[in-house]
């Protein structure tokens, strides 16, 4: 028995090896069953969605339309907005990383939680401002109000079944 390998590791993929097929069948055999008991439970959170959407449908239908040119600018003034946020957010991460290589000097405290503040005010200030950019966009935008007619329809689908 000296040709069996003692690691570890070794041990633990021959043992995946074996339990490979009776793994897979029992997920095969489970699935129906999880798909039932989650489509049960759901029903309620479709309704909620459903009655969110309607509101949201209502809240936006007083909203002015804009036109499809600028309802393509809007979307890509917002992925712009998204891309220089994360650019600025990876440069912070990029000097926080080069900072903490450096032999720190005698009261570096204070400037690694002040620069810990600017990252998490960068990372904070960029989601807000996607956040807002992307509500201003589904209030205006013939894209999103049909997208958001069309999820309702399919969650109406799915709660007439």
């Amino acid at each position: 028995m000296n040709w069996l390998p003692h690691d570890l590791a070794t041990v633990l993929a021959i043992l995946a090896l074996f339990l490979m097929y009776p793994v897979s069948l029992l997920a095969n055999l489970s699935t129906p069953k999880l798909r039932d008991w989650w489509a049960a439970r759901s029903l309620e959170a479709l309704r909620k969605r459903r009655n969110h959407l309607l509101a949201f449908q209502k809240e936006i239908s007083h909203a002015p339309m804009v036109d499809g040119a600028t309802d393509a600018m809007l979307g890509q003034l917002n992925r712009l907005n998204f891309a220089i946020a994360q650019g600025i957010h990876i440069i912070l991460t990029g000097m926080l990383l080069m900072l903490s290589t450096v032999p720190p000097p005698k009261h570096s405290t204070p400037i690694l939680v002040g620069f810990g503040l600017l990252f998490v005010t960068n990372l904070a200030y960029g989601v807000r401002c996607s956040r807002d950019a992307t509500k201003f966009h589904q209030r205006v935008s013939p894209s999103w109000r049909a997208r958001i007619a069309w999820e309702i329809e399919n969650l109406e689908a799915k709660l007439a079944r």
